[in-house]
Order: structure tokens, then C-alpha cells, then sequence
């Protein structure tokens, strides 16, 4: 809550695996007056992602994996849990750029692969920093397991804005 006030996110991202039928589930949404996009493999992912993000509106969006192999994009104004908010999966996002590759990174492998990589690149210059101090100070290493929660809502907000998402 505190990360979010912070970081003011232009959309809230979420990966679902659902166990029901994709079929109801999508007449569901349609009631409500949501167009889910299904996403095919046979098409580009890039341009589906592209017209997906361009044809509809709203700061929440929702990638949907069901157990048949389908999946779908839902974009809403308003979140779709009501109560307790399911925080496994989900992401704070910057841009409009970021979340098409945070998407991308969610339905290719290769793309996936890729996004794994771009968190090394903020957490090893901080890990071979952590071993330069432990080693010149080593009262250091109980000064930062002390501090270790705010240091992980900053790494989270360093994510944000070099990666232009971040882990809720």
C-alpha cells in the first residue's frame, strides 16, 4: 500500500491461473461489460499485444492462463477481486511500454528468458558491493539484515523505475 502511494503506477498487472473453463468465464466478463482479447499462438504476440493495449481502456489489466492452454487479456477500470487482493503475480507498472514487455515476457519464452535477465543487472552490482563491505566492515552484513525490509521496498523501487515495473 505504502509502495503504491509512493510510485503512483499508471497500471496494476496481474498473471492469473485459473482452473475454470475459458469458455463461461469469458461470456462472464462480457456480462459485465468487459471484451476479453484471446491471445493464439499462431499470431504475432507482439501485434496482438499492440492492438490489445491500443483497443481498450482502463488501468487494470489481467493476463489469464487457463488449464485448456488458453489465454486472455482483460483490461478494466476497476479491479476485479473485491475483499482481499491477490498480491502472487502481481506487478506495479510505469508505462505503456513497460507493460506490453511485461505481457510479452508473460506469453513467449524467449521473452520471458529475457525479463529474467534485466533484475541482474540491479542486483549484482548491489551483491558484489554487500561483499566489498562485508569484507572491509563486517559489522556491516548485521547493519543490513537489520535494515533488510527497507532495503527490499527500495530495490523494489529502483525496479520501478529502471525496469519500469516492479513486484507488488
Amino acid at each position: 500500500m505504502l509502495l503504491e502511494r509512493l510510485l503512483k503506477p499508471a497500471y496494476h498487472f496481474r498473471v492469473w491461473g485459473l482452473k475454470f473453463e475459458s469458455e463461461k468465464f469469458k461470456e462472464g466478463l462480457r456480462r459485465n461489460g468487459i471484451s476479453p482479447m484471446e491471445l493464439r499462438e499462431d499470431w504475432d504476440a507482439e501485434l496482438m499485444v499492440e492492438s490489445f493495449l491500443a483497443s481498450s481502456f482502463g488501468k487494470y489489466v489481467y493476463l489469464m492462463k487457463f488449464k485448456d492452454g488458453t489465454k486472455l487479456l482483460v483490461r478494466s477500470t476497476k479491479p476485479l477481486t473485491k475483499g482481499e487482493k491477490i498480491k502472487e503475480n502481481a506487478y506495479f507498472v510505469r508505462s505503456e511500454g513497460a507493460l506490453k514487455k511485461l505481457i510479452l515476457s508473460q506469453t513467449s519464452m524467449t521473452m520471458k528468458i529475457l525479463m529474467e535477465l534485466q533484475p541482474f543487472v540491479i542486483w549484482a552490482p548491489l551483491i558484489f558491493g554487500l561483499q566489498y563491505l562485508e569484507g572491509r566492515y563486517p559489522l556491516a552484513s548485521i547493519f543490513l539484515i537489520l535494515l533488510g525490509f527497507f532495503l527490499n521496498e527500495l530495490l523494489k523501487v529502483m525496479e520501478y523505475f529502471i525496469l519500469g515495473y516492479c513486484r507488488e
